[in-house]
């Protein structure tokens, strides 16, 4: 069979979260933007796609903006690499002990078998 007929498969948030990832290591951050947007139009509760928005708004140092979506993001799944980017992103708004707090709770939640972030003043994780 050609595919002839056959309409494409629409893209899924985590298809897209990936094709948004790419871009932003590319430093394509406008493309890796829309690929989010894309993403939780789709689902609005798509934590990945969450996280990454925040990481964006963290290097375009909107501290407010990258805040509200990591947070977003940990509601929906509390995973340490989001408390670590909430974390860093405490740290550059002055909030130290806010950061510290936040920090200290993500390596409560780190599970052993997870590999190390390394050096947490490196984002993303």
């Amino acid at each position: 069979m050609n595919g002839a007929g056959t309409a494409p498969s629409a893209p899924t948030p985590d298809a897209l979260y990936e094709a948004g990832l790419g871009h932003m290591r590319a430093e394509r951050y406008l493309d890796a933007q829309i690929c989010c947007q894309q993403a939780l139009a789709i689902d609005s509760s798509h934590a990945d796609s969450l996280h990454l928005m925040g990481l964006l708004s963290f290097q375009a140092q909107q501290y407010d903006h990258a805040v509200e979506w990591i947070a977003r993001a940990i509601r929906q799944n509390p995973r340490p690499e989001y408390l670590v980017s909430l974390g860093m992103t405490l740290r550059s708004q002055g909030r130290h002990q806010d950061a510290l707090n936040t920090i200290n709770k993500a390596v409560e939640l780190r599970p052993d078998d997870t590999p190390n972030c390394g050096d947490i003043s490196a984002m993303p994780c």
